[in-house]
């Protein structure tokens, strides 16, 4: 996995007395203990406080805030941070009464991260040379749920390409077929005959890659819809498509180098719009998204707090799956409605329980822990 930017440099001189005891977790406390990445986004406010006995003048130590959760790495093989302030704001309230900072660190949700861990990397500095580096883990608990966009992409509108013609009655005839078999496993098997004689038709790329999707397998997609705009840099569904997937994947970089290219596309709004819910316009994202029925759409109306809209999106729904109940769930809690969300609730259980017991996990349902208990009766 290709290192993360998360947010936060941060060198803080202070005067620590090398030659005593180290301070420890004790002196950390990160606030807010529990950290869900309900937006995509979540500040944790690390505070230090390192008691008078530990100061002398003649030691330095600089300090960083690290958040790891990539296997592997170790003390040392930071992250890049880069804050908001700028270097060093870390604030030095009295040399004579001990040391304390706010460490503002702002963590945007990366795959993978729900197993991270918070620490902050030390060095200590005694005259001018290195004496000591450390690192001490902040305890946070982390919810071990995704964040929530990257799901409701998922049954998001991939765009095929309805009438393909090659020119040659044989080809076009298996095209034929493959429009009326039932079975992603007969489609896939008539393109791979199809793409042994045209390998370079970026059409049938790209319908091989919506069906892997809908099979999904999203690496074989990838690289489908990757080999089909090589083949055809100019064609905007196949942007569309591949932005979607990205958005999914959370691969955000490609999606924002690939978002003019999709401009014109009969999904363009949809890409457009997820990526105003992952920056957090919701209020854009919505206008974008009124027209959808998908998840993706009801999730910009919860966000933006329109909950009739939004209720009228969920029954109009025709598609519901385990995260058209999350939502369902989430649309009543927030709009006070306990019929919607207990009926949500117990559908979830039943289609999606690994997205119950996200519900049942996160901060944002925690005050429906009776709920739970009597749906579980």
């Amino acid at each position: 996995m290709k290192k993360i930017v998360l947010a936060l440099m941060l060198a803080v001189p202070m005067l620590v007395n090398a030659q005593q005891k180290e301070f420890t977790a004790e002196h950390f406390e990160a606030v807010p203990s529990y950290v869900e990445f309900a937006n995509g986004r979540c500040q944790i406010d690390v505070k230090l406080s390192i008691p008078p006995k530990f100061m002398r003048k003649t030691t330095v130590a600089e300090l960083v805030p690290v958040f790891r959760w990539q296997d592997g790495l170790t003390n040392g093989d930071t992250l890049v941070l880069q804050g908001e302030r700028g270097e060093g704001y870390g604030r030095i309230i009295s040399y004579k009464n001990g040391f304390a900072t706010d460490m503002p660190l702002t963590l945007v949700y990366q795959k993978g991260m729900e197993n991270g861990r918070l620490f902050v990397d030390y060095v200590y500095k005694y005259h001018g040379k290195t004496v000591l580096t450390n690192s001490v883990e902040i305890p946070i608990k982390i919810d071990k749920a995704p964040y929530l966009i990257y799901e409701t992409v998922k049954n998001a509108n991939y765009v095929y390409f309805g009438d393909i013609k090659t020119g040659n009655d044989r080809y076009d005839a298996l095209i034929t077929r493959v429009n009326n078999v039932e079975t992603e496993v007969e489609r896939i098997g008539l393109i791979d005959q199809l793409l042994e004689a045209l390998p370079d038709n970026y059409m049938l790329h790209n319908n091989l890659g919506v069906i892997y999707l809908h099979k999904g397998d999203t690496d074989k997609a990838y690289k489908e819809m990757e080999k089909a705009l090589a083949l055809n840099p100019e064609s905007k569904e196949v942007a569309s498509n591949l932005c979607l997937l990205s958005i999914q994947e959370n691969k955000m970089t490609s999606v924002r180098n690939l978002l003019s290219r999709a401009e014109g596309s009969p999904t363009y709004n949809e890409v457009l719009g997820n990526v105003m819910i992952i920056d957090g316009r919701y209020s854009y994202a919505t206008g974008l998204l009124s027209e959808n029925t998908t998840n993706s759409s009801l999730l910009a109306h919860i966000l933006n707090q329109e909950y009739g809209k939004a209720g009228s999106l969920l029954n109009a729904k025709p598609d519901k799956d385990g995260m058209t109940y999350y939502l369902q769930s989430l649309l009543g809690l927030r709009s006070g409605n306990d019929a919607l969300l207990e009926s949500g609730l117990k559908t979830l259980r039943r289609v999606a329980p690994r997205l119950y017991m996200r519900a049942r996990q996160s901060s944002d349902f925690s005050a429906c822990m009776e709920m739970f208990k009597s749906i579980e009766q």
